[in-house]
């Protein structure tokens, strides 16, 4: 078990960085569970790529299922709350 950053997610994975080293010689699937915009998002996914970076490692994960609705919902409630802060001009 531990804690990570979700750096970047899109409808079929997500980027994740975390101190947490994990061996990417096997197949590796991880329980991910987050909050984006209000909405509770959890999910399994697989371990596509590991790289080190800034002392920690970053990890490209396939989302294993279909989550693609559930994450577009909370990228378009994150995005309407996004252009509402910011400042026209």
């Amino acid at each position: 078990m531990g804690s990570g950053s979700v750096i970047d997610i899109s409808p079929g994975g997500m980027r994740l960085a975390s101190d947490v080293h994990i061996p990417t010689s096997k197949t590796v699937h991880l329980f991910v569970a987050t909050s984006l915009a209000g909405h509770d998002l959890s999910f399994t996914a697989e371990v596509i790529w590991m790289k080190p970076a800034h002392g920690q490692y970053h990890y490209g994960l396939d989302f294993i299922g279909d989550h693609q609705e559930e994450v577009i919902q909370a990228l378009k409630k994150h995005n309407q709350i996004k252009d509402k802060k910011t400042p026209e001009g």
